[in-house]
């Protein structure tokens, strides 16, 4: 409910020091008070055969739509083998108890695959054709290397091949690849299914490191080449890199992602100090690229197309994952446990700090909305943040990256897709609440997960890595991948679900009524969670939770109204909704309010029935479009007021 800032140019100032003491969640003390209850997760997990060539195990990256697109598919890699990893698509039932999931694979060219360490990223295009790993290569004497590999997903294990070519993946070739630096970036991918990385493999061009743009389309252009950002003319500072000070020597992915809606934005991780204009600049950063910015060629420096955040106030502290969520907040991990957003638009700046700090290895975050998923290798935790923002303002400092053209070779060779299923073992995992002035922190331990009601054997999970939030599901629901499972010597390949208990507000709670995954209380009762005034424990009120529609709420934080005075907040009805509801609740029982709700030619359309200390609004059946609804304070005194919206939708089919 709050009205976001434009971005402007006159951004204060503020030093290390400030927002080491300033920004929430920072190093120092906090209260910090777990929720002394006995809480439990609910997990689902699935194993997956190893490859009886290949042994591929370890699954690490993940990664599933943002935008709900993907519904319940996945997509994984493995990260150690013998010879070869894969990657995976991972297809599950509607509701995940009922039924078996079903995975298909491709197999990577991991010939010269480093097996130590075992860091690779994945993301598919937007389209869902193709799949893109970045993963760490040692080049035979005389070649260059694999970097990218690029897998058409439409050849599957049914199909087999495509007419008239067989199934094929493409080898993206550099002459340059990252194993002499030892780091492997994330990648990110836009609308147009370029294909974005950093790198930091080649001093004498790129001194600095750089950001790439790989345009796919390329594959069959005569001289095919990416672009680079980052010459000696506009070096970087560290892009590409992932130095753990915190664990010494963990391994970790330089973040990358494309802001969703401006998709000339790229934002990633730099690990140096940077020269800027009024001299050195203390590092790490958050860094924008505007790829739409090209330079004047008879004055290379006239522009700039990089804007850096300073991570400094966290030293020795450095940046790890980065992801953008959908209101284009980028939210970055640390090593030292900590947790950042940056809103770019309004160059503020928080940090939250985990519980267990830094014993925590923080590996993977995963923005939904209002709900930060993260995972903790090194506690074992498939965790959440509802966070609180005290933003402290953080200058950034402009710079110049130059683009230059480099060459790629594209190599297409066979790839043999294979296919099978495997059962999910539905288990009940301790939880915890933990209360801090920088939001509260819900985490799940899932080594201490048990099989619940039947009679499923499975070991323990450690070591969790990729996290990605089900948008299919409610809020507080994550896919995750397990490196470990029964004892630190055995690697596993298994992926698991995880439903979190929400004990504290969420302001965009998505209905789920399928929030026991195909259980009932009757069936697994122990498998079943409510909460206060919410029966399926989905962050939707029982008042406004029905089980046959899907509820869409946003629920607004407590707002003065004055005497005789109105505020408007937006409401946007599709072709498929039922119903629009808009309410708002006051701290005084005696409190005069009304709610209504107009269309987009300002004509009153519904309007509220009196409820105590409150009022609400329905509009039933409405034309898809763009509505107003109001809150007035019809009486002669000031309150508090809560607004809730909702948008009542027909069930997903």
């Amino acid at each position: 409910m709050k009205t976001k800032k434009g971005r402007g140019r006159n951004y204060v100032a503020v030093t290390a020091a400030a927002l080491f003491v300033a920004g929430a969640g920072t190093v120092q003390a906090q209260s910090t008070t777990a929720v002394s209850a006995p809480q439990t997760a609910h997990l689902i997990e699935w194993d997956l055969p190893p490859d009886v060539v290949d042994n591929d195990v370890s699954p690490g990256a993940l990664v599933v739509d943002t935008r709900g697109e993907d519904h319940n598919r996945l997509w994984f890699a493995t990260r150690l083998a013998d010879a070869n990893q894969h990657v995976y698509r991972f297809d599950l039932p509607e509701s995940l108890n009922r039924g078996d999931a079903h995975w298909t694979s491709w197999d990577l060219n991991g010939a010269r695959a480093l097996a130590t360490g075992g860091i690779l990223k994945i993301k598919p295009s937007h389209d869902r054709r193709w799949i893109f790993v970045h993963l760490t290569n040692l080049p035979a004497v005389g070649t260059d290397s694999p970097d990218i590999q690029q897998i058409d997903t439409r050849c599957d294990a049914t199909t087999k091949s495509w007419t008239p070519s067989p199934c094929q993946r493409i080898l993206w070739n550099f002459a340059d690849p990252d194993v002499p630096s030892g780091f492997v970036s994330d990648l990110a991918t836009d609308d147009s299914n370029h294909v974005f990385s950093t790198g930091a493999n080649n001093a004498a061009m790129f001194p600095g490191g750089y950001v790439q743009m790989l345009d796919p389309a390329q594959a069959t252009a005569p001289y095919p080449t990416v672009k680079r950002w980052g010459t000696a003319d506009g070096p970087l500072a560290g892009a590409g890199e992932c130095v753990s000070v915190t664990p010494p020597g963990s391994p970790c992915n330089a973040g990358i992602d494309v802001h969703p809606t401006k998709q000339n934005l790229v934002y990633f991780t730099e690990q140096l100090d940077a020269v800027g204009p009024q001299g050195t600049v203390l590092g790490p950063f958050i860094t924008e690229l505007n790829t739409a910015v090209n330079a004047d060629p008879n004055n290379p420096y006239k522009v700039t197309n990089l804007r850096r955040w300073s991570l400094a106030a966290l030293r020795p502290a450095q940046p790890r994952t980065l992801k953008i969520d959908r209101s284009g907040k980028v939210w970055v991990t640390m090593d030292s446990g900590h947790l950042v957003r940056l809103d770019p638009g309004a160059s503020t700046m928080t940090t939250h700090l985990v519980p267990g700090a830094v014993a925590n290895d923080l590996w993977g975050i995963a923005p939904d909305d209002d709900a930060i998923g993260y995972t903790a290798a090194g506690t074992n935790k498939v965790a959440m943040l509802l966070p609180r923002f005290n933003p402290v303002p953080v200058a950034f400092v402009p710079g110049f990256a130059a683009a230059t053209q480099f060459r790629v070779r594209p190599v297409p060779e066979p790839v043999t897709p294979e296919s099978g299923t495997a059962p999910g073992v539905p288990k009940i995992a301790n939880a915890m609440t933990t209360p801090q002035a920088d939001g509260t922190y819900v985490e799940a331990l899932v080594a201490t997960g048990m099989p619940a009601c039947g009679p499923a054997t499975s070991s323990p999970s450690f070591v969790p890595l990729g996290i990605t939030p089900n948008n299919a599901k409610a809020q507080g629901t994550f896919f995750y991948t397990v490196s470990i499972e029964g004892s630190s010597s055995s690697a596993a390949k298994r992926v698991g679900f995880a439903r979190l208990p929400i004990k504290a507000k969420i302001k965009h709670p998505r209905d789920d009524d399928d929030a026991d995954d195909g259980f009932d209380t009757t069936k697994c009762p122990a498998f079943h969670n409510a909460e206060p005034n919410d029966f399926d424990a989905d962050g939707v009120p029982d008042a406004y939770d029905t089980p046959s529609s899907r509820d869409n709420m946003t629920m607004g934080d407590a707002a003065p109204l004055a005497a005789g005075q109105s505020v408007a907040y937006p409401l946007t009805a599709s072709a498929t909704s039922l119903a629009l509801i808009a309410s708002a609740t006051a701290d005084s029982a005696t409190a005069q309010i009304a709610v209504e709700i107009y269309n987009s030619l300002g004509a009153l359309v519904a309007t509220s029935t009196a409820i105590p200390g409150g009022a609400v609004a329905t509009l039933l059946k409405p034309v898809a479009g763009n509505y107003t609804a109001r809150v007035r304070n019809l009486g002669v005194t000031s309150f508090n007021h809560t607004p809730t919206l909702v948008v009542r939708e027909a069930p997903v089919p």
